[in-house]
């Protein structure tokens, strides 16, 4: 079997990870690389394992998005997915298990196990609070099972799934953009990609996002850009936006990624390597970033305690 390498690449969340601190994404995507080897040294494996690390709002999300992702694979299997009641019954218990494994700290030895944020730097939570999280999670299931828009995916034809959280990319420029869609499928004539919230509040613009899924769906399946349509769905408040996307979107977010990729680059010390160093990555001057950044017990530039003296 082939040796990995760290190749350049660029996604959303790695242009959001750089806006917010590049030292964290030095070692988000850098100084973590190899940490899962037997062999590695401490460092890299303990970034790697900081790497793991999530808090319980993104934890929210990613049990959701499990959730729905294993009802549509059912569907386009051909499989009768669960009653309602029987999935969201089972996601608690799931839930329960990922807690008291993170609680315990199995994520030091089996860094993909769940690892929250709020373990891993002593958080101090109340039970209610802890309970938010299951709430949480519950009512965006209910909304989901219990919509006239389930309802009709549950009714849509196998062959018109298209594709369901698979871990993809396309190219510009020669450079791999990533692009992961939580579902995607046909329905007469119109190509469809939906996008799972379960935020509280209302999404910030998406468009950088939206736009780069359309190009995705232009390169991948060969459709027109007329035909995509993507939807927000928003699972805890029960609200759907649908927009398209136009060409002007498309030219500026390519100009948008190709400075993304400069600026990425231009930090590299051997850019056809993909190589970089430690120190030519600044850390934030955001105290706010820096609490919350998984890597602030390793990083000796961080801010936040200069920001309490």
């Amino acid at each position: 079997m082939p040796r990995l390498t760290n190749d350049f690449s660029w996604s959303i969340s790695r242009d959001v990870t750089f806006q917010q601190c590049p030292r964290r994404y030095y070692y988000h995507y850098y100084g973590s690389w190899g940490g899962w080897e037997m062999d590695t040294d401490e460092k890299t494996r303990q970034v790697y394992i900081l790497k793991q690390l999530c808090t319980r709002q993104m934890w929210q999300g990613q049990v959701v998005h499990e959730c729905i992702q294993r009802t549509m694979t059912n569907l386009k299997n051909g499989v009768p997915p669960l009653l309602p009641e029987e999935i969201i019954a089972k996601t608690r218990e799931r839930m329960r298990a990922a807690f008291r494994s993170s609680r315990e700290g199995v994520y030091h030895r089996k860094p993909k196990t769940l690892a929250l944020f709020e373990h891993e730097y002593k958080v101090e939570l109340s039970d209610d609070e802890w309970k938010q999280s299951w709430q949480h999670v519950e009512r965006c299931l209910d909304n989901f099972y219990s919509s006239a828009y389930y309802a009709k995916l549950r009714d849509l034809p196998r062959q018109d799934f298209i594709q369901i959280e698979e871990f993809d990319s396309f190219r510009l420029d020669g450079v791999k953009v990533h692009a992961v869609l939580d579902l995607a499928y046909r329905e007469s004539g119109v190509n469809h990609i939906v996008d799972w919230k379960t935020g509280k509040s209302a999404s910030k613009d998406n468009k950088l996002q939206l736009t780069c899924y359309a190009m995705y769906a232009q390169e991948k399946w060969g459709v027109e850009l007329g035909s995509i349509r993507i939807t927000e769905y928003n699972l805890y408040n029960d609200r759907m936006d649908e927009d398209g996307v136009s060409s002007g979107d498309i030219d500026a977010v390519k100009s948008y990624m190709r400075g993304s990729v400069d600026d990425m680059r231009r930090l590299l010390t051997d850019v056809e390597g993909n190589r970089a160093e430690e120190d030519d990555f600044k850390g934030t001057t955001s105290g706010r970033e820096c609490k919350r950044c998984n890597f602030q017990r390793i990083c000796a530039t961080k801010v936040c305690d200069k920001n309490q003296e």
